[in-house]
Parts: structure tokens; C-alpha cells; sequence
């Protein structure tokens, strides 16, 4: 059973029929969204962005395996929820926490859009990197340096950083360690075996060879964002809030 801990929820009440919840990558937090709240298209539709634990502003779980983020999320979807449409939005780790959470609980999403979330094993690498270090806190400080560098060359926005310095170290690399063991193989079987209104987004300056000629052959529904990096969202925000619409009006 999941741990009882405060989740930090960022709302937005619609009046849609379709509710929209937001899952960050691996050592962001729910400020990778704010755009989405602030900007006027997107103020008929209600959504909610959550802190994963020792992310952003939730507190650390006692235990913050994938499978306790996954039925934690279940449960606060299952809570909240004030329509019978729910569709995710999952970034990087998020979207692989949008993958199981989706297969795992097929009954629960109407939608799921993954935004780069893994395919295959190429795109673990950071995380690959992360769990299998000898010294974690020495990487972790070298980790903050190459992205501080990555943002000053605009390949990850600011915010990343801010996301970085405020998370729970160990709470990174526990997630870091899990995504490894699952493999970025099995989850892009996963996803492909989904039967849910799904899409696959992408930065085409971000993606790897290997998960474009999977997504390619699996005949997987794809949006590419041209030129964008791995945050899509945050290098063509009004194309990725177009997209948005398009595919909850499909």
C-alpha cells in the first residue's frame, strides 16, 4: 500500500467535460506546466498538475518505488476527479508512469498523450547514468552542472534547474534505479499495447534513432515538435497547447 503523504495538486476548475492531469519528468516538478494555467487558451479546461513525492512541493515518501508512484497517482485521480474523461499528460518519467498507469488500470483514462516518455532502451541514458553510479551525490552536483550549461545553450528550460535544486536526492535516484530494471524496451511494448486514444510527442533535436524506428514500426500515432528538445512544451508552448485541443477534440 501506497504511504500516506501531503500531495501538492495544482488545480485549475473548467467547464469542459474532459479533465486534463499533468505528470512531470525525473527531477522536475509541476512548475513545468504553469504555462498551461497561464495561458487564455487553455482556461475552459480543468487540470491538475501534481508534485510526484520529493518533487516540487510534496514531501518525500518513506517508499518512492515506481509501483507506489503508480498507485499513488491512481489514487489521487481516483480521489479528485470531477468527470468521467481523464486524459494524461506524462513528460519523460511522467510519461512512463502515464504508460503503466494506463495499463495497469485500463478502465481509468479516456486519453494519454506521452511526451517522450521511453521507447526503448536509448532513451534511459540519463537514468541508466544516475543508478548505476558508484558515488550518486558526486554525479547528482555534476548532473546540475552540465544542465545549468544545457540551459545556458537553450537546450532545457530554466525552471529544470529550480526543479533540480528543490528535489529529493534520494527520491531521484530510487526512480532512476526502477526505470532501469523495467527497461525502456518493455515499456515502449507497453505503450504500443495500450488500447486507449493515445499519441507519442517529441522534440525532433531530442528523440533517439532507435525509438523513431520503433514508434515507426509499431505504426504509433506521433507528433513530431521540428527543432525541439526534450521539453517540447517549453520550445513551442503555443504548438504543443494547439495539439492539445486537436487531440481532445479528435
Amino acid at each position: 500500500m501506497t504511504p500516506k503523504i501531503p500531495w501538492s495538486l495544482t488545480h485549475q476548475e473548467g467547464n469542459s467535460n474532459i479533465e486534463l492531469w499533468l505528470l512531470h519528468g525525473l527531477g522536475d516538478s509541476s512548475s513545468i506546466w504553469s504555462f498551461l494555467f497561464s495561458h487564455p487558451q487553455m482556461s475552459n479546461i480543468s487540470m491538475t498538475a501534481i508534485d510526484l513525492p520529493g518533487f516540487g512541493k510534496t514531501p518525500p515518501s518513506t517508499s518512492s518505488s515506481l509501483d507506489d508512484l503508480v498507485e499513488g497517482i491512481y489514487n489521487q485521480i481516483d480521489e479528485h476527479r470531477k468527470t468521467e474523461s481523464v486524459v494524461v499528460i506524462g513528460h519523460s518519467l511522467g510519461g512512463d508512469i502515464g504508460t503503466l498507469l494506463a495499463y495497469r488500470y485500463p478502465d481509468l483514462l479516456s486519453g494519454f498523450i506521452n511526451v517522450e516518455g521511453n521507447l526503448t532502451d536509448a532513451d534511459t541514458f540519463i537514468s541508466k547514468k544516475a543508478a548505476l553510479t558508484q558515488n550518486f551525490d558526486q554525479w547528482f552536483a555534476q548532473f546540475k552542472i552540465e544542465i545549468a550549461e544545457l540551459i545556458s545553450e537553450g537546450k532545457v528550460p530554466e525552471s529544470y534547474i529550480r526543479s533540480l535544486n528543490q528535489c529529493d536526492p534520494q527520491a531521484f535516484h530510487n526512480l532512476a534505479q526502477d526505470v532501469i530494471e523495467i527497461s525502456g524496451n518493455e515499456l515502449g511494448r507497453t505503450y504500443e499495447s495500450l488500447p486507449l486514444k493515445k499519441s507519442f510527442w517529441y522534440g525532433t533535436s531530442s528523440l533517439s534513432q532507435e525509438s523513431l524506428d520503433f514508434a515507426k514500426k509499431a505504426q504509433l500515432a506521433t507528433v513530431p515538435y521540428q527543432g525541439a528538445h526534450h521539453w517540447p512544451m517549453a520550445d513551442t508552448p503555443d504548438q504543443f497547447i494547439e495539439n492539445i485541443h486537436k487531440f481532445l477534440d479528435d
